[in-house]
């Protein structure tokens, strides 16, 4: 297909929804902010760097299509991200209005950007919208109501779904580019999902290329293989390094001073000791931006000793961090550790609390917080503030992994964050009477009060809800058999007995951990999964050992509590359960092992082990023989959808887990032992609830295992409400009567109709009114291709109409899904002429002029002989009005060329002339792309918006063909008057307008009293309102006196806030806003009994030929007031 067709069904696959529905469905999508890390980037680029990488020829190769995958290798340090960041720009820049283009920079800092199923949800994100229409409200129809969808199914956005999901994305659009930095720092265990993902959207999408960076690693090289690559050689952008360095350089005020030969001196040393390495360059730079003595000596000397390679400007800043005071070197050190093993980046004031927690540390000791350029010069350049984002995070990668090789590993510094974090919870978390005030002298001191007991206050030295949240995952980092730490061991025993119900310090740490939570601040990361068990005040320390996994450290505190082990309320989950679905295995055998109940709590374990997708455990319990029909009371504490639909019992939670591999052999395993089918919950069985909602053979192992104690008519109702279409004729061969197909016609869901009929054999009695009907709202469905041999086999004639619809227009509206079904009816010999009396769009010629993708079939139709010169007097009346009104230049050329057709011809319709479709539908375009609030519905007096309508050409055609222009006074595209503004507040004007002139009154048009306001308003020409209005030819001869009277109403509302008076006297005006007294709102609604105002015809006042100049005056009028929503000065075209 060609580049236009394919920008065509783009249109098709794009809906337009609502502003606050789009954000939120965005929002359940992905919450990364991939366009702020973009930005971060870019701003760091020199301007004019990068370029060589768009002149290589392999780039030239993937930006062709010719090359689905191309990948740029490059060593530490070498700029890659900086050469990504200008192929997004310039994929951006170039794409067309209907290509879709996603970009990703991972970080191995930030677990949510290194972890394939966050990454595949940024892109879907990114691919719901073209590029360069992301900001119009639409979003691609295959997510709009995704989260609904997902959660009724049972599952989330994991690897596969997503992968699915942008597969579909990708077809909808001509063309698609994913650009993807840093590959290398993915995970390396769960990297290869990500590629495994990639490489079958490329296998499976011709239109889809992606652009990969990473370091050489082997898995990277090994997985792509044979993909087209740029290796990056330190030649390659040695021009850029030069930039780089001169403007680093520069920004010292110092530099300008230094000769220019000693300048180009300085900057060839470093451009050849660099290597290509941006980042070696970035060090060398610092430190001769570091010396006190600025002398040509002491700079050469500096450049010279500067080691190769970039361990050796590594070593050079940590030596110079060991040369530092004592006290400062241990700040260094802590914020290395910290920032290396912190779940989530690290903000200003939590890192300086952090860096200043020690064991000796006194509470009071920590009372400021360090400034950003006192950590920075403490750490030096290992470490840099985002100040877009606020956070700290490691200057680079390479920066990062030198501290993990040479200094601290990851066990290291999560010991270190989880004793400095307890030690904390411990010492820091103090109980305070009621009715303490915040600390007068100590501004970081942090009072919190109850949320379950008002008679509770904690106070802490700083906030700390990262460690609140953080501390015990920290714990389980080094929870293994070969940690010994004692230090470690008594902080926790001190901290969580007595076992029954914890410490002063574990019941305040609950506390807080709670109010957080109240007050919207979520824990930042949930284990294992993004929904699960929450703390509650109930919460025992066993419960909060089982959720975080601390097993083996305190592994003599778990054998001394056997006798607490089922000790927690009926209505909340066991610590068994717990440690299921969190997947600490080592605390669930445990659990088992000492006979833990298994039928107790809420959730029960066995239902979390099917959740959870835990087969080992779903195995042990199996054996363990669980109550399979127990049902479980519904949990205040679990987090997410496991009750929505009602799954409280072992069989509901397999039957809508999707996401789950061994799903079928669950569900068989649970039917084999006895599982009832028919357990009811709020008066609805399993199986109705699989019939509601699953698809047809989970549906048919439930039948199945159980033949009889099921009413099969009661199944078919449930299948029919829910508009589970495929249960039909399997629910029918299971002995349901089809008879119900009526409920099916009265709940809106006409596919059950269509999957009833398809029932080789069935009858269908057409005489019978409630089946008639049922049939033709069928038909009436797009989603309904096959529907025509259907009927036919029904006896249907082909030539059916009720009025509203006939089988050729169901076929047009639906087109081209029901192509086979058009081609069928135009051999049978249907009347390409029949006339709807019902519909807006009387005739099948007419319903074809509504979308620009029909004028294939609009022309098939003119050639089958459609007349197009058929008028009626309903609805739209013509197919010329009907083409004019949703701006269809190709259709109106057509219909003008294939026959003499007068374009003046009054119609009787909704439009007299197809002059007023035309700037009434351009009119309803830009009304519906208005928004009166960001959370309502856009204003739409005619419907749904017009998709890429082109009515100024239309317009021009029409003038072609010889169109008159005229307004009259009265009656002349009423509806659609645009909103008026006063004071930023938008108002309707409302019919009827009064004109009063020497006691007689009579109506106005809405229209001319728009553009008598418009003329009032504006301050150019500076002319006098009568004098404007005889310019622009006013019909007839305006009297000396005129008083014109409006009734003003806010959108949306019911009655008329103001009464407007428009008065003129000569060549002066005056505008009076009067506001609306109850007594008065009946006046402007009597008849006046002199009707010389009512209806003139156009010839008694004239008619202004001019025309193409003042329609395109009074259209530019209504888009400036419509863009900016207030009186404005505005100039004549």
């Amino acid at each position: 297909p060609s580049l236009t067709e394919l920008s065509d069904r783009v249109k098709e696959v794009l809906v337009r929804i609502d502003e606050k529905e789009r954000r939120e469905t965005l929002e359940s999508i992905s919450t990364i902010l991939f366009r702020a890390h973009h930005e971060e980037v870019s701003r760091k680029r020199i301007s004019g760097t990068c370029e060589w990488i768009l002149k290589k020829k392999e780039f030239f190769q993937w930006e062709e299509s010719g090359s689905p995958v191309t990948i740029l290798y490059g060593n530490p340090g070498a700029g890659k991200t900086f050469l990504i960041s200008r192929v997004v720009d310039h994929s951006i820049e170039n794409a067309e209005r209907s290509e879709a283009v996603a970009f990703f920079y991972c970080k191995r800092d930030e677990a949510n950007r290194r972890n394939p199923q966050d990454i595949l949800r940024s892109i879907m994100r990114q691919l719901s919208t073209p590029v360069n229409q992301a900001e119009d409200r639409i979003i691609h129809q295959a997510l709009k109501g995704l989260p609904d969808r997902l959660a009724a199914n049972g599952t989330t956005f994991d690897v596969s779904t997503c992968e699915s999901l942008i597969g579909t994305l990708i077809k909808g659009y001509p063309r698609t580019t994913i650009i993807l930095d840093a590959l290398d720092e993915c995970d390396r265990d769960t990297r290869e999902e990500l590629m495994n993902a990639l490489r079958n959207l490329i296998d499976g999408n011709r239109r889809l290329r992606v652009f990969i960076s990473s370091r050489p690693d082997d898995d990277i090289r090994r997985h792509l293989r044979g993909r087209p690559m740029i290796e990056m050689q330190a030649t390659d952008n040695e021009q850029d390094i030069s930039s780089f360095v001169d403007d680093k350089l520069s920004q010292d005020s110092r530099w300008a001073g230094l000769s220019p030969r000693l300048q180009e001196e300085i900057k060839a040393v470093l451009h050849e000791k660099s290597a290509g390495m941006f980042q070696w360059a970035a060090l060398q730079i610092d430190q001769i931006r570091r010396l006190r003595l600025w002398s040509e000596t002491n700079i050469r000397k500096q450049v010279e000793i500067s080691p190769a390679g970039l361990k050796g400007a590594y070593d050079v800043v940590w030596n110079q961090i060991q040369e530092m005071s004592s006290h400062e070197e241990q700040l260094a050190r802590r914020a290395f550790q910290w920032v290396l093993c912190a779940f989530r980046p690290l903000g200003n004031s939590e890192l300086s609390l952090m860096m200043q927690l020690d064991h000796d540390t006194n509470p009071t000791d920590i009372e400021t917080v360090l400034p950003e350029a006192t950590i920075q010069s403490i750490c030096g350049n290992f470490v840099a503030y985002d100040r877009q984002l606020e956070v700290w995070r490691f200057s680079h990668l390479s920066a990062r992994e030198y501290i993990e090789k040479y200094h601290y590993g990851m066990f290291d510094a999560h010991r270190h964050a989880a004793i400095c974090s307890l030690q904390f919870l411990v010492r820091d978390l103090v109980w305070l009477p009621l009715g303490t005030k915040q600390h007068p002298t100590s501004p970081l001191r942090t009072i919190t009060y109850g949320v379950y007991n008002s008679n509770l206050c904690v106070e802490h030295t700083a906030p700390c809800g990262y460690i609140v949240h953080q501390a015990l995952s920290h714990v389980h980092a080094v929870d293994s058999p070969a940690n010994t730490n004692f230090e470690l061991a008594h902080l926790l025993r001190t901290f969580f007995e007595p076992i029954a119900e914890g410490s002063s310090a574990f019941r305040a740490w609950r506390h807080v951990y709670l109010y957080n939570s109240s007050m919207g601040r979520r824990p930042e990361r949930f284990f294992p999964s993004s929904r699960g068990f929450q703390i509650s005040h109930l919460s025992t320390p066993l419960r909060v050992m089982s959720t975080f996994g601390v097993f083996e450290i305190l592994k003599d505190i778990w054998k001394d509590a056997e006798d607490k082990l089922d000790m927690y309320p009926p209505s909340h989950p066991s610590p068994l359960a717990i440690a299921i679905w969190y997947g600490h295995k080592l605390i669930w055998e445990y659990l088992l092992h000492r006979n833990a109940e298994i039928n107790k709590g809420s959730p029960r374990p066995f239902t979390v082990a099917i959740r959870a997708n835990c087969m080992e455990a779903f195995e042990t319990l199996l054996g363990a023989n669980p109550d399979l029909n127990q049902k479980d009371n519904r949990s205040p504490e679990f987090y997410g959808n496991l009750y929505r639909t009602r799954i409280d019992t072992p069989l509901k939670a397999a039957l809508f887990n999707s996401r789950n591999p061994n799903r079928k052999r669950i569900i068989r395993e649970l039917l084999d032992r006895g599982a009832d089918v028919n357990e009811r919950s709020d008066g609805t069985s399993t199986l109705e609830l699989a019939v509601m909602n699953l698809a047809e053979e989970d549906v048919q192992m439930l039948l199945d295992s159980n033949p009889k104690g099921y009413n099969p008519n009661r199944l078919l109702d449930r299948a029919a409400y829910s508009n589970n279409a495929n249960l039909v004729p399997l629910l029918v061969r299971f002995g349901a009567d089809v008879s119900p197909m009526k409920w099916a016609r009265l709940r809106g869901y006409p596919a059950n109709v269509q999957s009833g009929l398809m029932i080789p054999g069935i009858k269908i009695d057409l005489n019978r009114p409630e089946y008639r009907e049922a049939v033709v709202e069928t038909a009436a469905s797009h989603d309904c291709r096959e529907m025509s041999p259907l009927l036919s086999n029904l006896g249907m004639d082909i030539n059916w109409t009720d009025g509203e619809v006939s089988l050729l227009t169901m076929a047009i509206a639906s087109y081209p899904t029901s192509r086979k079904a058009y081609a069928r009816l135009i051999n049978a010999g249907v009347d390409v002429n029949l006339i709807l009396p019902r519909s807006a769009l009387p005739t099948p010629i007419a319903t074809a002029a509504t979308r620009h993708e029909l004028l294939e079939l609009f022309e098939d139709l003119l050639k089958a002989g459609a007349d197009p010169s058929v008028t009626v007097y309903v609805g739209f009346g013509s197919a010329l009005v009907v083409a004019a009104f949703h701006g269809r230049l190709a259709h109106c050329r057509k219909l003008l060329d294939w026959k003499e057709i007068d374009v003046n011809q009054e119609q009787k319709c909704f439009f007299r002339t197809s002059l007023s479709a035309v700037v009434a539908g351009h009119l309803n375009y830009l009304q519906s792309r208005r928004r009166t609030s960001p959370d309502q519905d856009p204003w739409k007096p005619l419907g749904d918006t017009i998709h890429d309508p082109k009515h100024l050409e239309v317009l021009k055609l029409l003038f072609e063909k010889g169109l008159n222009v005229y307004m009259p006074i009265y009656g002349f595209s009423d509806s659609l008057v645009p909103l008026i503004c006063i004071n930023t507040e938008l108002y309707e004007v409302k019919k009827p307008c009064l004109i009063y002139q020497r006691g007689h009154c009579g109506y106005l048009s809405r229209s001319w009293f728009f553009i008598m306001w418009e003329l009032q308003n504006g301050t150019s020409p500076p002319s006098s309102l009568c004098s404007q209005l005889r310019q622009w030819q006013f019909p007839g001869i305006s009297p000396p006196r005129l008083t014109i009277i409006a009734k003003l109403m806010v959108v949306s509302r019911c009655r008329p806030n103001y009464f407007l008076f428009l008065s003129t006297h000569g060549d002066r005006s005056q505008l009076s806003l009067v506001p609306a007294q109850r007594k008065y709102r009946g006046l402007l609604n009597t008849q006046c009994e002199d009707r010389r105002w009512k209806r003139y015809r156009p010839e008694g006042f004239g008619v202004y030929k001019t025309g193409y100049d003042w329609i395109l005056f009074l259209i530019y009028h209504w888009i400036v007031l419509l863009a900016y929503r207030s009186v404005c000065v505005k100039e004549v075209v």
